[in-house]
């Protein structure tokens, strides 16, 4: 049985005992000759783990929706299954997602469990998370 906990506006949540909050940078446009133009982001995801349990993942999946309406399901996002967060610390996950779009809506969803219990999780729902390229053009 998974407890699914809804997210705010913001892309950071508190879900009793992990918060996990996201945010990411610009970093560059490329001109491929094949593919036309690609733009890059660096995103950051940081969990915490305030209990005295050692969580583990269950699953992380990802949504992308482009300023072409384009959508884009990641099924590993930047945190691997099987990642460990240890009793009152965070972990942080950094990763580069490249995208033929200059822009795009991103959104996440991640299951904790207790580590060595299967039975139950806590499901964090995250963002959306904005991303945009320095040109601000509009997302349709």
């Amino acid at each position: 049985m998974c407890f699914v906990m809804l997210s705010i506006e913001k892309a950071d949540i508190v879900a009793k005992p992990i918060r996990v909050s996201a945010k990411n940078f610009y970093l560059k446009q490329d001109l491929l000759p094949t593919a036309g133009p690609v733009f890059s982001w660096i995103y950051v995801l940081v969990v915490e783990n305030f209990s005295k349990n050692i969580f583990n993942l269950k699953y992380s999946h990802w949504w992308l929706v482009d300023d072409f309406g384009i959508t884009r399901k990641i099924d590993e996002g930047v945190i691997s299954q099987g990642s460990i967060i240890n009793p009152q610390t965070q972990a942080e996950y950094v990763s580069i997602i490249s995208l033929p779009s200059s822009g795009a809506i991103m959104i996440g969803e991640c299951a904790f469990g207790l580590d060595g219990d299967d039975s139950d999780c806590l499901v964090v729902k995250i963002g959306p998370l904005l991303l945009r390229s320095d040109d601000n053009r509009p997302i349709n």
